[in-house]
Formats: C-alpha cells, sequence, structure tokens
C-alpha cells in the first residue's frame, strides 16, 4: 500500500528528517512486522507494532 505521511521521529533516523511529508509503501514482513520504504527503495524501516509507527508518522493518508 502506498501512504503519504509526515515523519515526526527522531530527525534523521532511517534517513527521514523530521516534519517532512514522504510518499512510502508500507508493507507487512514474513515476522508481521511493519515496514516502509521509499518509491526508490531508500528509507527501509521496520516496526514491531502499528503503535510504534504511529510514533514516528503523523498526517497517514493513502495514495491510489
Amino acid at each position: 500500500m502506498r501512504i503519504m505521511a509526515t515523519f515526526i521521529g527522531k530527525d534523521g533516523s532511517c534517513g527521514y528528517s523530521k516534519g517532512a511529508d514522504y510518499v512510502l509503501t508500507i508493507g507487512v514482513t514474513v515476522s508481521d512486522n511493519i515496514y516502509i520504504v521509499r518509491p526508490d527503495e531508500s528509507g527501509y524501516c521496520e516496526y514491531s507494532t502499528v503503535i510504534t509507527f504511529l510514533h514516528n508518522w503523523s498526517n497517514i493518508n493513502t495514495l491510489s
């Protein structure tokens, strides 16, 4: 699934800038972690739970 979201985590974490908006692909790994990655395949990051993901991202909208 593709989303647009604002990064609110620690500046520089996984290569993301705090306050910036990103188009991301979001999915689930084999071990049920949530992962995100940018369209150019940079910025790969895994989160163990949805709650952990939501602590780092806001203004989440789905894209077609």
